[in-house]
Order: C-alpha cells, then structure tokens, then sequence
C-alpha cells in the first residue's frame, strides 16, 4: 500500500499542493486530474523521486510504501518498486532498438539472458505488444512508443505504476490499446496512479478519482459511481467529458465525411501518405474542419508539411 501523509509540495516558498492524504492500494487504478498548473505531475514526480532529486522543491509530510518512508530513498533505490510512462515516452528510452529497450532495465538488474527473453515474450503477448518487438524505436508511431514503455513497466513487474496523461497524443486505436495493457496491469495487482485530462477511456476501470483544485483535492470513490455521477463530477470540477466521442455523434449532426488519405498505397513505392484531390477553403473561418485517423495513417507528418516543419518526398 502507498500513503501520502499530510503532503506538501512547494516552489520558491509557495505551496501548489497542501495537505494531501491519500491511500493507493494494489489492484486498483486512482486516476488524478484538474486543470493545467495544478500540480498533478508534481505530485507524480514527488513519488519516483524526481522531486527533489532533479526539480528542487520543499517537501514536507511523508510518502509510505509498504510501511517504509520513501523520503530519503534515491530515484534508483525507488526504480525497484516505481515504474513511470512520461507524457512523452521518447523522452525515457536509451535504445534504438524496441526489444532491448525492453530489456534495458533488467540487464541492469543483473537478470539471466533467457529470463530477460522470457519475460518480454511473456508481458509483449499479455499486453498485445509483440508486434512491437525488434522495431527501430524512431519508426515507432507515438502510440506505439507509448505501449513500449507501458510493456517495459510490466516487465519490470515493479508494484507501482505511474503514467502521466499517456493518451495525450494517442488516436482511439491506440487508446483501446492502451486501455487494455492498463486493465491487465490492474489484473496483476498493481498500484496504478494516472495522472489525465482525457477521462472517457478510464471510465469503466478506475476505482478512486480525484481532483486537484487549489492546491487541495477532491476524492471520489467506487461506492460513489452512480448512472449519472460522472456527468456531476464533470460538470462541477469544468472537467472534459467521461463520455466517449463515437462515429454515430459524427453521423447524427450529418457531417460531411471526406476520404483524402491512404497509407501504404499499391500504386506507390513510398511509405508515407497518398492523399488524393482535396481542397479546402481555410479562409472559412465559422467552419472546423477534423481529420480523424480511421485507418493507421500518419497525420502528424500530414501537419507537419502544412506547417513546413517537414520535408515532403513526392512520389
């Protein structure tokens, strides 16, 4: 079990979290949320120990795992027990290659060679990542860095798993994928703390919801969830939508559905995208125009060459 006792966390003398007390147990999933600034990856930041190690803060209270203060612990005595998915997991990998990233942790740990293979094989198939493996980390789609470094958490089988808004750059594919790793972690008893704005994907495995305001919070329990609770919840704390957006929301305004872009087309020899005729008025300025990836194509190199920040090859 984890406790934050009577925490505390500051900067420059001025508190963004006061007396927070919380209780995280194994199995369940706590999702942490609130606006912007509030203080959500700080306090996931306190626990793994980059408060205070790398980001000076003052700290008071105590955090308690298993009966044992971790205050004073480093952030590699606490990589034993604590596992953490950053928002943006490129900012975490050491390899090139996705399989020894994977093994990267327990190499360091001294593992045998054939249980680093097992255990890779065993958690890529458990959490639907084997797909994954071998592939050149760079080439890798932000959602599929994003499952690689949920995968290393379970290979890890540390305890405790921290993930800091993970789906923030992921399509709903990749969610539905992601959402399925978490509920098998949750499956193995895993402490899990998700720090989010996007709720819709959480709503039917969290067990605690709490919401940072003001540098104090509010918690929700599972003995709390009724029919219409998290419609309350979000309308009360401004907090985005636990519903998901689906295709028939699409359909039922009478949207205009547009198919522009192909990935992977027969008729060409490049990788990227075949985008057919497609013209759009932005000067149209009452209109919001979506470019929703149904199928597996990249529209982030799409944005990337409307904006120039890319080269775009021809073909």
């Amino acid at each position: 079990m984890l406790e934050l006792q009577n925490l505390t966390v500051g900067f420059d003398g001025e508190s963004i979290l006061k007396n927070i007390n919380m209780i995280f147990k194994p199995g369940e999933v706590t999702v942490i949320t609130g606006h912007s600034g509030t203080g959500k990856s700080s306090l996931l930041k306190v626990i793994n120990g980059i408060i205070p190690e790398y980001n000076n803060a003052e700290l008071e209270g105590d955090i308690v795992f298993n009966g044992k203060s971790l205050f004073g612990l480093t952030i590699l005595e606490r990589s034993k027990f604590v596992s953490t998915v950053f928002q943006n997991p490129k900012t975490q990998f050491y390899c090139i290659n996705s399989t020894d990233e994977l093994a990267f942790q327990l190499e360091n740990r001294n593992i045998y060679k054939d249980l680093i293979l097992d255990k890779i094989q065993y958690y890529s198939a458990v959490l639907g990542t084997k797909e994954l493996l071998d592939r050149n980390i760079f080439e890798l789609s932000g959602g599929e860095k994003q499952l690689i470094a949920v995968t290393a958490c379970g290979i890890s089988e540390n305890e405790i798993i921290l993930l800091d808004e993970p789906s923030s750059s992921l399509d709903q594919v990749a969610i539905e994928h992601l959402q399925n790793a978490i509920m098998e972690l949750k499956k193995r008893k895993k402490i899990i703390i998700i720090v989010e704005h996007r709720l819709f994907y959480l709503k039917d495995m969290l067990d605690k919801l709490c919401v940072i305001e003001n540098g104090t919070y509010k918690e929700y329990t599972k003995e709390q969830f009724c029919d219409d609770f998290f419609e309350q919840v979000s309308e009360k704390h401004n907090l985005r939508s636990f519903n998901a957006i689906s295709k028939n929301n699409f359909l039922s305004r009478k949207y205009k559905q547009v198919e522009v872009l192909k990935k992977n087309s027969s008729d060409l020899d490049c990788k990227a995208l075949s985008c057919l005729n497609f013209k759009k008025n932005m000067k149209e300025r009452k209109s919001l125009t979506s470019v929703l990836p149904l199928n597996p194509v990249s529209i982030s190199s799409l944005v990337k060459i409307v904006l120039g920040k890319a080269l775009l090859s021809i073909c």
